[in-house]
């Protein structure tokens, strides 16, 4: 079967200053997370989908944005089941997310913010 990436979009996003975070802090919040959403009426599609919250003391940032995913035959149960949706496509899509969040924060007058990276085997392993 072969994928690729037919576009991607943000769903939500809130970027500003963290009042609530105090100006001793030294240490950045982040948290993140990743889903697979399947669409019954568009068989060869799949959406996956990242939330990422970050609080540091001049920045707050919530994101949501999805990727979807089209194949070239129909998806089914077996790769629905397969580490494809839960580590490959996260790490075919992480790039794209990982150059918004720098890019969106520079240009808002932030300091540049580069997500760390992650080992989707790890966070496969942990969603078991």
């Amino acid at each position: 079967m072969k994928l690729k990436i037919k576009g991607y979009q943000v769903v939500k996003l809130e970027l500003g200053t963290d009042s609530h975070v105090s100006p001793n802090s030294t240490n950045d919040d982040l948290s993140f997370q990743i889903g697979q959403f399947y669409n019954d009426k568009v068989s060869n599609e799949f959406m996956l989908g990242f939330k990422v919250s970050i609080s540091r003391v001049e920045l707050q940032l919530n994101l949501e944005m999805r990727f979807i995913f089209e194949a070239d035959s129909n998806i089914d149960e077996e790769f629905k089941q397969s580490s494809f949706p839960k580590i490959n496509a996260p790490a075919i899509a992480f790039p794209y997310l990982r150059a918004f969040i720098s890019t969106l924060t520079m240009q808002a007058g932030y300091e540049t913010l580069m997500l760390p990276s992650f080992n989707f085997v790890e966070i496969a392993k942990k969603d078991c």
